[in-house]
């Protein structure tokens, strides 16, 4: 105030308002719920003496500028060194869960990721995570949503955002998996994907009671003729030798002819073959990413849902990560390579059978 007369802006921007000491943007976005969201700089509230045109060139930046989108966020934390420093398997992982986020539509016809990162609300992640409940996505919501709250403490961190929307948001409630791999549903997944990369992968990942992308990502320095095949466990859990068996031996001399197949392909058309030690490589000779390897799982499932094999029904059918579960339960002593009976029994899928006491 000066003299008794408002200093305030009078031509303030669509959605933008003067509350309680300070400038607001309240906007109305077709299937959100609507929220304030306090217009700061420097974080530091915008009081009523704020220039018209400082509002203005705040919400425009906000709403027009590409380079405040949710896309253009993910692609500088992607390509940042904090990111680039993490393991191939987390990396595919990112950029699995990258495509999914930015291409989900919204009901005003845009996709996740052309909206301003700026006006992300705390409600605006709780429609998210609903929308994909309601598709069928529960555990990959939940995923979705860490990689974007990973996206935005980076770039609070760096004074590109002001805040992050996902603190405080309640993932979506994950369910134990109960569903362990019957004998004949194992073997029809065999049957399917014979000759085929992901056979060799689902056995290496049942032989060796690995996760998925351990089993994909084996390089040859990891297999040793005398000993066996090495898996440097992740997430807490300890490294092994998984020692031969005829069984084991067989499934990696067919992927070692089946590298070689491909590597032979490769010349004989003329085209380069890309220098890696993996165990299993594309037609391209390249390792498999998360997205090629997810499309295999879904090409070779729905065979044996056609062939009634495996059922479509979400308490019933199996996921590639079960396999491990399989092969943990069938174990002979149940080895997972867990540090904790509390952790190793997640892959515990079978019921118990224990003589009376007398």
């Amino acid at each position: 105030m000066s003299n008794g007369t408002s200093i305030r802006c009078k031509r303030a921007p669509k959605y933008c308002y003067f509350r309680k000491g300070r400038w607001v943007y309240y906007p109305s976005i077709p299937g959100q719920p609507r929220k304030e969201i306090t217009l700061q700089k420097n974080k530091k509230p915008l009081r009523e003496d704020t220039p018209c045109h400082v509002l203005h060139e705040m919400i425009h930046e906000m709403l027009e500028a590409p380079s405040k989108t949710i896309q253009i966020l993910l692609d500088k934390y992607l390509n940042s060194t904090h990111v680039q420093g993490l393991s191939q398997s987390t990396r595919d992982g990112y950029s699995f869960y990258y495509k999914t986020i930015t291409e989900m539509k919204m009901s005003n016809g845009k996709t996740f990721g052309e909206m301003p990162f700026g006006i992300v609300t705390p409600g605006t992640i709780r429609t998210y995570l609903d929308i994909r409940v309601s598709q069928g996505v529960t555990t990959g919501a939940n995923r979705e949503v860490e990689l974007l709250s990973a996206a935005y403490n980076w770039a609070y961190e760096r004074d590109i955002a002001t805040k992050n929307p996902c603190e405080g948001v309640r993932h979506n409630s994950e369910k134990p998996r109960e569903k362990y791999i019957e004998d004949d549903e194992y073997e029809a997944l065999l049957e399917v994907t014979e000759g085929k990369p992901l056979n060799i992968a689902a056995e290496i990942t049942y032989l060796c009671r690995a996760r998925g992308f351990e089993a994909w990502d084996i390089t040859l320095d990891k297999i040793d003729d005398n000993k066996g095949i090495f898996i440097q466990r992740t997430k807490g859990s300890l490294p092994e030798w998984t020692t031969w068996t005829p069984r084991l031996r067989s499934v990696i001399d067919k992927a070692l002819k089946l590298r070689k197949k491909t590597q032979s392909e490769l010349k004989r058309k003329g085209k380069a073959v890309p220098l890696n030690n993996h165990l299993l490589i594309s037609q391209d000779g390249l390792p498999f990413n998360k997205s090629s390897r997810s499309s295999a799982w879904r090409s070779a499932y729905a065979k044996l849902v056609k062939l009634g094999k495996a059922s479509k029904d979400p308490d019933k059918r199996f996921t590639f990560h079960d396999i491990k579960a399989k092969g943990v339960s069938d174990h002979a002593l149940n080895e997972s390579g867990h540090k904790s009976e509390k952790a190793k029994a997640v892959y515990m899928r079978k019921v118990k059978e224990v003589e009376a006491t007398k």
